[in-house]
């Protein structure tokens, strides 16, 4: 749902019915969320169809730094990943030492 939702907020975008340059000042989510799927978006195309987020990846990518902010928001990604799995382990310890 949450990567229909960009998509749909994103065709709005690019229909002119939402200012492209508001839309990308107020938020970064749809950066985010691009960045994730990225990597996989053929792949999920050959499953759901080639229509598979079109309006997402057509705003992203439209930005003037596109490939430094996904590149960017991938590293913030795994940046938190290894802070969650850090915070699990240490979680884990406290655990066995109480």
């Amino acid at each position: 749902m949450v990567t229909t939702y960009w998509d749909m907020a994103c065709s709005m975008v690019n229909h002119g019915a939402i200012d492209e340059e508001m839309f990308n000042d107020a938020n970064a989510e749809h950066v985010f969320i691009y960045a994730k799927i990225a990597p996989f978006i053929e792949e999920m195309r050959a499953i759901r169809g080639p229509r598979y987020l079109p309006h997402l990846e057509k705003l992203v990518m439209r930005l003037p730094d596109a490939e430094q902010r996904l590149e960017s928001m991938r590293q913030k990604s795994r940046k938190m990943a290894a802070m969650r799995a850090e915070a699990k382990a240490g979680a884990g310890t406290s655990a066995e030492a109480g």
